[in-house]
């Protein structure tokens, strides 16, 4: 769970938010899509009444597992994770039936994501498909093998609603990005 707040509010009059994520295999907020759907909720309120504010479902027809939240100053929330499915396609964001051909933007086999919704209702599309023009976005991280993101953070004293960056730690089985290591950074 992550902890969103307004840094400006210095008064208790200022309400809490706590965002959870996890997955389910049930229609818990939308209808299940794959084996292991992500799902993130939104509780606020003050003192110790909290409500449910908000509720998103997403999955893909695979296994798709949250595994790290943040949240930025402008209340968006960005999670991560990884999946074997193909998000984008199950949202029909992408198909490969496109004209013209567009790439699938999933590399393969297991996958990392980063996903940026809204903070006032959990959502990354507008109704009618496309993407929101307020930042919100949905990425993958990988390569043909196997990547699995573990934990997502703002880099110290950034935060990407500002134009911050994204630090993401995860695992791969293979060198990452795939590229002839002539062009590192720290050659031998």
């Amino acid at each position: 769970a992550a902890l969103g707040y307004d840094p400006l509010c210095t008064s208790l009059e200022c309400d809490a938010v706590i965002i959870a994520a996890g997955y389910t295999t049930h229609d818990l907020y939308g209808r299940h899509r794959g084996a292991e759907d992500i799902f993130v909720t939104k509780f606020g309120g003050s003192d110790l009444d909290v409500d449910l504010q908000a509720w998103a479902q997403y999955g893909s027809e695979g296994v798709d597992i949250v595994t790290s939240i943040a949240c930025g100053r402008d209340g968006s929330v960005y999670i991560a994770g990884y999946t074997d499915g193909n998000f984008l396609e199950t949202m029909r964001l992408w198909t490969p039936f496109f004209e013209p051909p567009v790439p699938n933007p999933k590399p393969g086999g297991w996958d990392g994501f980063v996903m940026k919704l809204r903070g006032s209702d959990l959502s990354f599309a507008n109704s009618d498909g496309s993407m929101g023009p307020d930042g919100t976005f949905y990425k993958f991280l990988g390569t043909r093998y196997t990547e699995r993101i573990w934990a997502l953070t703002f880099l110290p004293g950034s935060d990407p609603s500002v134009g911050g960056d994204i630090l993401v730690s995860g695992t791969t089985e293979t060198p990452w990005p795939e590229a002839d290591s002539a062009g590192d950074a720290y050659p031998e």
